[in-house]
């Protein structure tokens, strides 16, 4: 009698082992690795679109993600190149009048997903200034990304001011 009391708590224990191995086994299996934050090498940039109204210039920078699902979060670094290096510019997250005041939120791109980042900057003259100064390109750091991109984007930033919005979904729009 013991010895079958023995072999049935010895099963029982071989049968649970194995049911809680199977159940390791099959939820380590499931579980996706969570998307990494995107690296300036997995997107694309180009200019999505703008506009001009009452002395404010407003582009959209468009990024797009070639690479494995990834997020951004935040405000990209900025700098406007000119035909003979960087430009002197001063970046300000949100404000302006037509780029949307909106904290930053966590945005997540799958394969071709996009986001977005608003630019907007007055093209007047003011005081002594005779003339605004010829950007040529954008630079563009993402948020916590080593690396830089490029975009052709022809700006004329007065007194040296560049307004951004943080990374959008692609969704969002400028106020008017």
């Amino acid at each position: 009698m013991r010895a079958v009391r023995e072999r049935v708590v010895i099963l029982f224990c071989a049968a649970l082992a194995a049911a809680l191995v199977g159940a390791l086994a099959s939820g380590c299996g499931s579980h996706k690795l969570a998307p990494a934050r995107c690296a300036a090498a997995q997107l694309r940039a180009s200019t999505g679109g703008g506009g001009a109204a009452l002395g404010t210039v407003t582009n959209t920078i468009a990024l797009q993600n070639t690479g494995r699902a990834c997020w951004l979060k935040g405000y990209p670094s900025l700098r406007v190149t000119g035909t003979r290096g960087l430009l002197p510019t001063q970046i300000v997250h949100g404000g302006g009048t037509v780029i949307p005041n909106k904290a930053p939120r966590l945005v997540e791109l799958a394969h071709l997903g996009k986001a977005k980042v608003i630019i907007s900057y007055v093209d007047v003259p003011r005081g002594k200034q005779a003339s605004c100064p010829d950007g040529r390109a954008i630079l563009l750091r993402p948020p916590g990304a080593k690396g830089w991109l490029t975009i052709p984007l022809r700006t004329g930033a007065c007194d040296h001011i560049l307004h951004e919005s943080a990374v959008l979904t692609a969704g969002i729009r400028a106020t008017s």
